[in-house]
Protein backbone atom coordinates (compact mmCIF):
# COMPACT_ATOMS: atom_id res chain seq x y z
CA UNK A 1 0.00 0.00 0.00
CA UNK A 2 1.05 3.38 -1.06
CA UNK A 3 1.41 5.85 1.80
CA UNK A 4 -1.05 7.29 2.71
CA UNK A 5 -0.57 10.13 4.56
CA UNK A 6 -3.41 12.96 4.65
CA UNK A 7 -3.87 16.55 3.81
CA UNK A 8 -3.11 19.72 5.92
CA UNK A 9 -4.08 22.68 6.14
CA UNK A 10 -3.15 25.96 9.19
CA UNK A 11 -5.42 28.90 8.55
CA UNK A 12 -5.40 31.70 10.33
CA UNK A 13 -8.12 33.99 11.31
CA UNK A 14 -8.67 35.77 8.09
CA UNK A 15 -7.51 33.23 5.90
CA UNK A 16 -10.31 32.08 3.45
CA UNK A 17 -13.20 33.08 0.83
CA UNK A 18 -15.19 35.46 3.39
CA UNK A 19 -19.01 36.91 1.59
CA UNK A 20 -20.84 39.80 3.01
CA UNK A 21 -24.50 38.56 3.75
CA UNK A 22 -27.78 39.73 3.02
CA UNK A 23 -30.53 40.67 5.53
CA UNK A 24 -31.52 39.56 7.65
CA UNK A 25 -28.53 37.97 8.39
CA UNK A 26 -26.00 40.92 7.50
CA UNK A 27 -22.47 40.69 8.36
CA UNK A 28 -20.07 37.89 6.84
CA UNK A 29 -19.03 34.80 6.59
CA UNK A 30 -15.65 33.37 6.23
CA UNK A 31 -15.37 29.82 4.12
CA UNK A 32 -11.95 28.17 6.13
CA UNK A 33 -12.26 24.79 4.85
CA UNK A 34 -14.34 23.25 1.81
CA UNK A 35 -13.87 20.49 -0.83
CA UNK A 36 -12.73 23.54 -3.61
CA UNK A 37 -9.69 24.68 -1.00
CA UNK A 38 -9.73 21.59 1.33
CA UNK A 39 -9.16 17.51 -0.56
CA UNK A 40 -11.77 16.02 1.47
CA UNK A 41 -15.22 15.59 0.74
CA UNK A 42 -16.90 15.08 3.84
CA UNK A 43 -17.15 18.74 5.39
CA UNK A 44 -17.39 22.61 5.18
CA UNK A 45 -15.85 24.82 7.86
CA UNK A 46 -16.41 28.01 8.25
CA UNK A 47 -16.91 31.36 10.80
CA UNK A 48 -20.17 33.33 10.34
CA UNK A 49 -20.55 37.07 11.77
CA UNK A 50 -23.84 38.26 13.17
CA UNK A 51 -24.40 41.62 13.95
CA UNK A 52 -26.46 43.03 16.51
CA UNK A 53 -29.95 43.14 15.29
CA UNK A 54 -29.13 40.11 12.46
CA UNK A 55 -30.17 36.65 12.45
CA UNK A 56 -30.26 33.31 10.93
CA UNK A 57 -34.00 32.35 10.14
CA UNK A 58 -35.41 29.55 11.41
CA UNK A 59 -34.79 26.65 9.07
CA UNK A 60 -34.02 23.13 9.02
CA UNK A 61 -30.99 21.04 6.78
CA UNK A 62 -32.53 18.35 4.14
CA UNK A 63 -29.91 15.96 4.33
CA UNK A 64 -26.71 17.75 6.38
CA UNK A 65 -25.69 18.07 9.63
CA UNK A 66 -24.27 20.85 11.52
CA UNK A 67 -22.16 21.94 14.43
CA UNK A 68 -22.07 24.99 15.85
CA UNK A 69 -19.85 26.92 18.39
CA UNK A 70 -20.70 30.14 20.03
CA UNK A 71 -16.84 31.85 19.88
CA UNK A 72 -18.48 35.27 21.45
CA UNK A 73 -21.19 37.45 21.45
CA UNK A 74 -24.59 36.77 23.09
CA UNK A 75 -27.91 36.16 21.10
CA UNK A 76 -30.95 33.71 21.48
CA UNK A 77 -31.47 29.93 19.47
CA UNK A 78 -34.46 28.90 18.59
CA UNK A 79 -34.02 24.98 18.26
CA UNK A 80 -36.96 22.78 17.81
CA UNK A 81 -39.36 25.92 18.65
CA UNK A 82 -37.94 26.38 21.89
CA UNK A 83 -35.99 29.39 22.83
CA UNK A 84 -32.39 29.05 24.51
CA UNK A 85 -29.69 31.60 25.22
CA UNK A 86 -26.56 31.76 23.39
CA UNK A 87 -23.26 32.76 25.39
CA UNK A 88 -19.29 31.80 24.13
CA UNK A 89 -18.65 28.15 24.85
CA UNK A 90 -22.50 26.73 23.81
CA UNK A 91 -22.54 24.24 21.41
CA UNK A 92 -25.51 22.70 19.31
CA UNK A 93 -25.14 19.70 17.14
CA UNK A 94 -27.99 20.05 14.51
CA UNK A 95 -28.98 16.63 12.93
CA UNK A 96 -31.27 16.81 9.19
CA UNK A 97 -34.43 18.10 9.62
CA UNK A 98 -34.16 19.80 13.29
CA UNK A 99 -35.50 23.36 13.57
CA UNK A 100 -32.84 25.71 14.56
CA UNK A 101 -32.47 29.62 13.69
CA UNK A 102 -29.96 32.29 16.06
CA UNK A 103 -30.67 35.99 16.24
CA UNK A 104 -28.01 38.51 17.68
CA UNK A 105 -29.83 40.26 20.67
CA UNK A 106 -27.21 42.05 22.06
CA UNK A 107 -24.76 45.26 21.51
CA UNK A 108 -21.65 43.23 19.85
CA UNK A 109 -21.40 40.68 17.24
CA UNK A 110 -22.28 36.95 17.46
CA UNK A 111 -19.83 34.74 16.31
CA UNK A 112 -20.23 31.05 14.76
CA UNK A 113 -18.07 28.51 14.19
CA UNK A 114 -19.70 26.18 12.08
CA UNK A 115 -19.02 22.61 10.65
CA UNK A 116 -21.45 20.83 8.65
CA UNK A 117 -21.20 17.54 6.36
CA UNK A 118 -21.23 17.26 3.69
CA UNK A 119 -20.74 20.23 2.12
CA UNK A 120 -23.24 22.50 0.28
CA UNK A 121 -23.93 25.67 3.10
CA UNK A 122 -20.52 26.75 1.82
CA UNK A 123 -21.55 27.19 -2.28
CA UNK A 124 -25.20 28.64 -0.72
CA UNK A 125 -23.19 31.50 1.16
CA UNK A 126 -21.14 32.42 -1.31
CA UNK A 127 -23.62 32.71 -3.76
CA UNK A 128 -26.18 35.18 -1.91
CA UNK A 129 -22.86 37.02 -0.86
CA UNK A 130 -21.17 39.72 -1.77
CA UNK A 131 -17.18 39.12 -2.10
CA UNK A 132 -15.59 40.96 1.34
CA UNK A 133 -11.74 41.51 1.97
CA UNK A 134 -10.38 41.93 5.17
CA UNK A 135 -10.35 45.50 6.77
CA UNK A 136 -12.97 46.84 3.82
CA UNK A 137 -15.77 49.15 5.34
CA UNK A 138 -19.10 47.54 6.29
CA UNK A 139 -21.28 47.82 3.33
CA UNK A 140 -24.96 49.01 3.59
CA UNK A 141 -27.54 46.89 4.36
CA UNK A 142 -28.65 44.86 1.18
CA UNK A 143 -31.39 42.57 0.44
CA UNK A 144 -31.05 38.78 -1.14
CA UNK A 145 -30.97 38.63 -4.84
CA UNK A 146 -33.69 37.89 -6.84
CA UNK A 147 -32.00 34.47 -7.74
CA UNK A 148 -32.39 34.00 -3.68
CA UNK A 149 -33.88 30.09 -3.80
CA UNK A 150 -31.40 29.13 -6.51
CA UNK A 151 -28.71 30.14 -5.00
CA UNK A 152 -29.71 28.99 -1.94
CA UNK A 153 -30.24 25.01 -3.07
CA UNK A 154 -26.63 23.91 -2.68
CA UNK A 155 -27.67 24.17 0.94
CA UNK A 156 -30.44 21.76 1.14
CA UNK A 157 -32.79 24.39 3.36
CA UNK A 158 -36.17 23.95 4.58
CA UNK A 159 -38.20 26.67 5.99
CA UNK A 160 -41.14 26.03 7.62
CA UNK A 161 -42.86 23.51 10.07
CA UNK A 162 -40.34 20.08 10.07
CA UNK A 163 -41.72 18.61 13.01
CA UNK A 164 -43.34 15.53 10.84
CA UNK A 165 -40.65 14.89 9.00
CA UNK A 166 -39.13 11.30 9.58
CA UNK A 167 -35.84 10.08 9.69
CA UNK A 168 -34.26 13.08 12.14
CA UNK A 169 -31.42 13.63 13.08
CA UNK A 170 -29.53 14.00 16.01
CA UNK A 171 -30.18 17.15 18.47
CA UNK A 172 -28.19 18.60 20.96
CA UNK A 173 -27.45 22.01 22.90
CA UNK A 174 -24.72 22.08 25.28
CA UNK A 175 -23.76 25.17 27.87
CA UNK A 176 -19.86 25.91 28.34
CA UNK A 177 -19.64 23.61 31.24
CA UNK A 178 -21.21 20.38 30.22
CA UNK A 179 -20.28 17.09 28.58
CA UNK A 180 -18.02 14.76 30.02
CA UNK A 181 -14.68 16.06 31.62
CA UNK A 182 -11.47 14.87 32.55
CA UNK A 183 -8.44 16.52 33.81
CA UNK A 184 -5.48 15.39 31.74
CA UNK A 185 -1.91 14.37 32.76
CA UNK A 186 1.33 15.82 32.05
CA UNK A 187 2.92 17.31 29.94
CA UNK A 188 -0.26 18.49 28.65
CA UNK A 189 -2.06 18.77 32.24
CA UNK A 190 -5.27 20.95 32.23
CA UNK A 191 -8.47 19.39 31.39
CA UNK A 192 -10.76 17.78 28.03
CA UNK A 193 -14.10 17.92 27.82
CA UNK A 194 -15.66 15.85 25.26
CA UNK A 195 -18.77 17.83 24.11
CA UNK A 196 -20.08 15.57 21.48
CA UNK A 197 -19.58 11.95 20.87
CA UNK A 198 -21.40 8.31 19.98
CA UNK A 199 -21.87 7.78 23.55
CA UNK A 200 -24.19 10.40 24.04
CA UNK A 201 -25.63 11.38 20.61
CA UNK A 202 -27.03 8.84 18.39
CA UNK A 203 -24.50 9.40 15.45
CA UNK A 204 -21.34 7.58 14.67
CA UNK A 205 -19.93 10.94 12.44
CA UNK A 206 -17.87 12.69 15.14
CA UNK A 207 -16.46 13.31 18.04
CA UNK A 208 -16.32 16.63 19.59
CA UNK A 209 -13.92 18.28 22.49
CA UNK A 210 -12.94 21.09 23.95
CA UNK A 211 -9.53 20.90 24.93
CA UNK A 212 -7.75 23.63 27.69
CA UNK A 213 -4.23 23.29 27.82
CA UNK A 214 -2.25 25.79 30.56
CA UNK A 215 0.32 28.05 30.29
CA UNK A 216 3.88 26.56 29.41
CA UNK A 217 2.50 22.85 29.05
CA UNK A 218 1.82 20.89 25.89
CA UNK A 219 0.10 18.59 23.32
CA UNK A 220 2.83 15.87 22.27
CA UNK A 221 3.41 15.48 19.25
CA UNK A 222 1.23 12.25 17.65
CA UNK A 223 -1.39 11.42 14.97
CA UNK A 224 -4.12 9.49 13.92
CA UNK A 225 -4.35 6.63 11.72
CA UNK A 226 -7.95 6.11 10.25
CA UNK A 227 -9.24 10.48 11.36
CA UNK A 228 -9.60 13.99 10.23
CA UNK A 229 -9.23 16.37 12.24
CA UNK A 230 -10.21 20.43 12.97
CA UNK A 231 -8.33 22.26 15.77
CA UNK A 232 -10.41 25.24 16.32
CA UNK A 233 -8.59 27.98 18.38
CA UNK A 234 -11.09 30.16 21.08
CA UNK A 235 -8.28 31.19 23.62
CA UNK A 236 -5.23 31.45 24.17
CA UNK A 237 -1.43 31.08 21.82
CA UNK A 238 0.64 28.57 21.02
CA UNK A 239 2.77 27.39 18.12
CA UNK A 240 1.58 24.48 16.55
CA UNK A 241 4.13 22.17 14.65
CA UNK A 242 2.06 20.42 11.80
CA UNK A 243 3.65 18.15 9.50
CA UNK A 244 7.13 19.25 10.26
CA UNK A 245 6.57 23.17 10.03
CA UNK A 246 5.85 25.80 13.34
CA UNK A 247 3.22 28.17 13.44
CA UNK A 248 2.27 30.64 15.61
CA UNK A 249 -1.85 30.33 16.32
CA UNK A 250 -4.17 32.15 18.30
CA UNK A 251 -8.13 32.57 18.64
CA UNK A 252 -9.61 32.04 15.06
CA UNK A 253 -6.72 29.98 13.78
CA UNK A 254 -7.93 26.31 12.50
CA UNK A 255 -5.28 23.49 11.97
CA UNK A 256 -7.21 20.53 9.50
CA UNK A 257 -4.95 17.48 9.77
CA UNK A 258 -5.70 14.03 7.81
CA UNK A 259 -4.65 10.58 8.93
CA UNK A 260 -1.35 9.98 9.70
CA UNK A 261 -0.23 13.55 10.33
CA UNK A 262 2.23 14.44 12.96
CA UNK A 263 0.81 17.34 14.99
CA UNK A 264 1.62 19.06 18.07
CA UNK A 265 0.50 22.19 20.35
CA UNK A 266 2.52 24.35 22.92
CA UNK A 267 0.71 27.00 24.21
CA UNK A 268 3.16 29.92 24.73
CA UNK A 269 1.36 32.07 26.49
CA UNK A 270 0.22 33.85 29.70
CA UNK A 271 -3.16 32.13 29.61
CA UNK A 272 -5.12 28.99 28.88
CA UNK A 273 -4.81 27.72 25.48
CA UNK A 274 -8.44 26.32 24.51
CA UNK A 275 -9.33 24.65 21.03
CA UNK A 276 -12.31 22.74 19.69
CA UNK A 277 -11.46 19.33 17.93
CA UNK A 278 -13.46 17.87 16.01
CA UNK A 279 -12.58 13.98 14.30
CA UNK A 280 -14.21 12.04 12.12
CA UNK A 281 -15.00 9.30 12.58
CA UNK A 282 -15.01 9.53 15.91
CA UNK A 283 -12.26 9.44 17.83
CA UNK A 284 -10.23 9.71 21.50
CA UNK A 285 -13.12 9.82 23.81
CA UNK A 286 -12.28 7.03 25.52
CA UNK A 287 -8.33 7.60 25.40
CA UNK A 288 -8.93 10.81 27.23
CA UNK A 289 -11.11 9.13 29.73
CA UNK A 290 -8.51 6.28 30.44
CA UNK A 291 -5.46 8.26 30.62
CA UNK A 292 -7.54 11.35 32.98
CA UNK A 293 -9.45 11.60 36.07
CA UNK A 294 -13.06 12.68 36.27
CA UNK A 295 -13.49 16.77 36.85
CA UNK A 296 -16.14 18.23 37.85
CA UNK A 297 -16.42 22.43 36.23
CA UNK A 298 -14.95 25.19 38.89
CA UNK A 299 -13.30 22.33 41.09
CA UNK A 300 -9.53 23.10 41.56
CA UNK A 301 -7.13 21.34 39.34
CA UNK A 302 -5.20 18.92 41.15
CA UNK A 303 -1.05 18.40 41.12
CA UNK A 304 0.02 16.94 37.61
CA UNK A 305 0.13 13.82 36.92
CA UNK A 306 1.49 10.93 34.84
CA UNK A 307 -0.24 9.00 32.36
CA UNK A 308 -0.97 5.14 32.81
CA UNK A 309 1.73 2.69 32.19
CA UNK A 310 -0.34 0.84 29.35
CA UNK A 311 -0.57 4.54 27.48
CA UNK A 312 0.79 2.23 24.37
CA UNK A 313 -2.12 0.11 24.57
CA UNK A 314 -4.50 2.76 25.63
CA UNK A 315 -3.50 4.98 22.37
CA UNK A 316 -3.52 2.79 19.61
CA UNK A 317 -7.05 1.10 20.90
CA UNK A 318 -8.71 4.79 20.42
CA UNK A 319 -6.99 5.57 17.07
CA UNK A 320 -3.71 7.41 18.54
CA UNK A 321 0.19 7.20 17.40
CA UNK A 322 3.02 8.47 18.26
CA UNK A 323 5.71 9.77 15.84
CA UNK A 324 7.81 6.76 15.81
CA UNK A 325 4.41 4.59 14.43
CA UNK A 326 3.88 7.29 12.02
CA UNK A 327 7.33 6.82 10.55
CA UNK A 328 7.63 3.04 10.86
CA UNK A 329 4.01 3.05 8.83
CA UNK A 330 5.63 6.01 6.23
CA UNK A 331 8.55 3.13 5.66
CA UNK A 332 6.20 0.14 5.28
CA UNK A 333 4.39 1.83 2.73
CA UNK A 334 7.36 3.07 0.57
CA UNK A 335 7.21 1.15 -2.98
CA UNK A 336 9.42 -1.55 -2.77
Amino acid sequence: MAWDKGAVAVLQPDDGRSYWQPEPTGGHVTIKVAPGEFPSNLYAAGVQVIPPGGEIPVHAHKQAEELLVVVSGTGVATVDGVERPLEPGVIHYAGRWVSHGFSNDGDVDLVLYFVIWPPGLDRALANFGRPREVGEAVPSPFPPNDAFVEELAPAEFEFGDVSEKTQRGPCVFLGPDEGQSYWQPGPTDGYATVKISPHNVPSNHVTVVEQVVPPGKFLPAHGHPRNEELKFVTSGTATATVDGVAYEIGPGSLCVTGRWVEHSFLNTGTDDFTIIAVFMPPALEGLLAAIGRPRTAGEPAPQSFGVPDNIGEIAILNDLVLPNQIAAHETESAPK
